[in-house]
């Protein structure tokens, strides 16, 4: 910041990315690399600076037992999307073990984020946040164990998105269209993930700063503008 004030450049902002994380885990902070970012944000804030960081909504499930509060909470409420065989979706996305997505359009989930976001303000007074990855990205295809062969994942009119479509179905690099949510199959609530995510993530952050906050969204949806602008 200093070298950008000395260069005579405004600056309203200053914005992490995933690598203050620990190990890519949302709600935390990689104490190696970042310990004194908490710090960091309240010189910003005498200088008038906001802060703004990144979340992912997929939670790792590999952390020790009673250890990561986003993955326990997240499985004592019952947040994530689910199976169609029953159990929630694993997947890949940055962290290094394999991942539940939550399922904003769960009321209960609502409960759950908000208070994660609530406790994350406590550690680091950011002023807004980006939440990344939620179209709902996955590094697998469907999830771990793959997609059932029926026209939810692999309907008969396929978009030719790649030359290998037809052996991914609509799963490619996202959630199969049978995984279920609150309000219905991937299939028919797919476009809505990054909505769903929106108001909750707003709230949370009215309600963690006492501001008017902000959130930045990667997917967006008709209606998505009443809580967040849109990236990408």
């Amino acid at each position: 910041m200093g070298r950008t004030r000395d260069a005579g450049i405004p600056q309203d902002a200053q914005w992490g990315d995933i690598d203050i994380m620990d190990r890519a885990l949302d709600f935390t902070i990689d104490q190696e690399n970042f310990g004194g970012l908490p710090d960091y944000v309240a010189g910003l804030k005498e200088e008038g600076v906001r802060f703004v960081t990144i979340l992912d909504p997929c939670v790792s499930i590999g952390e020790p037992n009673s250890s990561y509060p986003a993955f326990d909470l997240g499985q004592e409420l019952d947040v994530w999307v689910k199976r169609a065989e029953g159990g929630p979706v694993v997947g890949r996305v940055w962290p290094q073990d394999p991942v539940h997505f939550p399922d904003f359009t769960q009321p209960r989930t609502h409960t759950w984020w908000g208070q994660m976001v609530k406790e994350f303000h406590d550690k680091l007074r950011f002023d807004g946040l980006w939440i990344d990855m939620n179209e709902p990205s996955n590094f697998v295809t469907g999830e771990m164990e793959g997609c059932a062969g029926n026209n939810l994942n692999f309907p008969p009119y396929l978009p030719h998105l790649r030359l290998d479509s037809s052996e991914h179905g609509l799963a490619d690099k996202t959630l199969c269209g049978d995984a279920v949510h609150h309000l219905g199959s991937h299939y028919d609530v797919h476009n809505l993930y990054g909505w769903s995510q929106s108001r909750p993530t707003l709230e949370a952050v009215q309600e963690a700063t006492g501001g008017r906050g902000l959130v930045l969204s990667r997917s967006t949806f008709v209606g998505s503008g009443q809580w967040a602008a849109h990236w990408l």
